[in-house]
């Protein structure tokens, strides 16, 4: 028997489970995805966690997309420390975690993170007890995927406790969206899918929402939820050049105001809490299969 058998087995036991006082609350996980690059996924997730950090929420981000770590480049930074690099290193896991200049944290996983299953099994299962540790406290994981679909993001998709869904208006945008929305339902029917459409009129948010809904309720059979709008704004593109998130440079424009009604949406009727960070990294790594 393998190392990663012996770690599956934990997944089907109790032992991985996260143990804390029944007063504590476990962060809500939420990936935010997209289908197709070009849409402004990595963006809404860093004004989305300012605007949960203005509401009094701790928020980390979990950067996951490959080759192509944005969340940093977004606010003008540039990480210490990347996942891998940090783990082979024997850098203390606690380390990769990154102060923002707006209040909320981030871990540059970049390159790096699709590689998390193929590392030793003490490396690995050092990285998931940090994590667990260092998110003791937090109100929110958000975690930035890559563009497509990758079978580690289809599995954090099936494990997280909400999957955002960033599109827009265009055909091919709507089209990859569904696509995400189909994969992830056919290994499970009881995601909570969100869509928040991005650079669209009210009413241009609200017809490709009722698209996409009226198509995974007919043809998959599942519900899916409309957070709102953001409207496209030439302060989002002054802010990004100013490596900024637009809800801090331009507090007062149209899509800051956008963004501030999606967390309103976002957390109206919802859970505070999710299922535990210990949990969702066990099956996320050692769990055979798509489930």
């Amino acid at each position: 028997m393998d190392q990663a058998d012996k770690l599956r087995q934990l997944v089907t036991s109790h032992s991985y489970r996260d143990e804390r006082p029944q007063n504590v609350l476990f962060p809500r996980i939420l990936v935010v995805t997209s289908g197709k690059g070009g849409v402004g996924k990595s963006n809404v997730t860093l004004n989305l966690s300012l605007a949960l950090h203005r509401q009094g929420k701790s928020v980390l981000i979990l950067d996951t997309d490959i080759g192509f770590s944005n969340i940093d480049v977004l606010m003008g930074r540039t990480a210490k420390h990347h996942l891998i690099e940090a783990l082979e290193n024997n850098i203390p896991v606690d380390r990769l975690i990154e102060k923002s200049p707006y209040g909320f944290s981030y871990i540059s996983g970049g390159r790096g993170f699709n590689q998390l299953p193929n590392l030793s099994q003490p490396l690995v299962e050092r990285f998931v007890e940090k994590m667990n540790q260092l998110t003791n406290g937090l109100d929110y994981l958000l975690i930035d995927t890559g563009a497509g679909l990758s079978a580690l993001d289809l599995k954090m998709m099936l494990h997280c406790d909400d999957v955002l869904v960033v599109t827009t208006p265009e055909p091919t945008s709507i089209t990859d969206a569904y696509a995400v929305i189909k994969m992830v339902s056919r290994h499970d029917t009881t995601r909570r899918f969100h869509i928040i459409v991005n650079r669209a009129s009210k009413k241009e948010g609200v017809n490709t929402a009722n698209n996409l809904i009226s198509a995974a309720k007919h043809f998959l059979g599942i519900d899916v939820l409309y957070l709102g709008h953001i409207t496209e704004d030439i302060h989002v593109s002054k802010a990004v050049k100013n490596q900024q998130p637009f809800l801090a440079a331009y507090p007062d424009c149209a899509a800051a105001y956008n963004l501030q009604m999606i967390v309103r949406q976002f957390q109206y009727g919802e859970p505070d809490q999710g299922g535990g960070v210990k949990q969702f990294f066990y099956r996320l790594f050692f769990k055979k299969g798509g489930g």
